[in-house]
């Protein structure tokens, strides 16, 4: 997670997501490992992510166990292709949430995931390990600081804000203010933050409600 402080490590994510403390030293956390890459590129993918000078990095992390048939390989293709699918909006909502709900700039850079066959014998091999590039990384280091009064909100309300919007014409408008928080040029933020907002209150006053 990019944008954030030792404070994100109280927010309760749902879904069975978690925020983890995790580092970027990789005979630490093996953070190399799961994101494929040498201590390096690690390092320079992800520093300006580090919350203290002792590259603490926050994560968000799922464990899930998955049951499929052997017996028709295509099906278990195809059934994993729409799990990592439905995890990646998922997630994707809460960030997004959590943005909408803080005002703050939360950001992923990338969504990876490792999955692991289990035969009845138990023994377990790397089965499939891919990412999927989000690009909302800062290329500098950017905390925004929750105050107690954010945590608790976040916390009471995450589960209840429902991404995408229902009515479209206020989709439109978040999509708009979310992409604000992507733009590392002050003007173009303001540019879209100027956008959303004559397109919620130009509307007739009871749309607007």
């Amino acid at each position: 997670m990019f944008g954030v402080d030792d404070k994100i490590f109280d927010i309760i994510l749902i879904n069975d997501y978690q925020i983890e403390r995790m580092s970027l030293v990789p005979n630490i956390s093996h953070l190399d490992k799961i994101f494929n890459v040498n201590a390096i590129k690690l390092r320079r993918n992800y520093n300006s992510a580090a919350i203290d000078d002792f590259l603490i990095v926050a994560c968000v992390t799922k464990k899930l166990q998955i049951d499929l048939s052997p017996q028709h390989p295509n099906d278990t293709i195809e059934a994993l292709h729409q799990l990592i699918s439905n995890e990646l909006i998922i997630l994707d909502s809460q960030i997004r949430g959590i943005r909408l709900l803080t005002e703050h700039a939360i950001r992923l850079k990338e969504f990876v995931y490792n999955i692991y066959s289990k035969t009845s014998d138990n023994t377990i091999t790397l089965y499939l390990q891919e990412k999927t590039p989000i690009q909302e990384a800062y290329s500098r280091s950017i905390n925004s600081s929750l105050t107690n009064e954010d945590k608790e909100y976040i916390n009471e309300t995450l589960a209840t804000v429902k991404l995408p919007f229902i009515d479209q014409h206020l989709d439109h408008c978040h999509l708009l203010y979310d992409l604000s928080f992507h733009e590392l040029t002050y003007s173009n933020a303001l540019l879209l933050l100027i956008t959303c907002l004559e397109m919620l209150f130009l509307k007739k006053v009871v749309q607007k409600k």
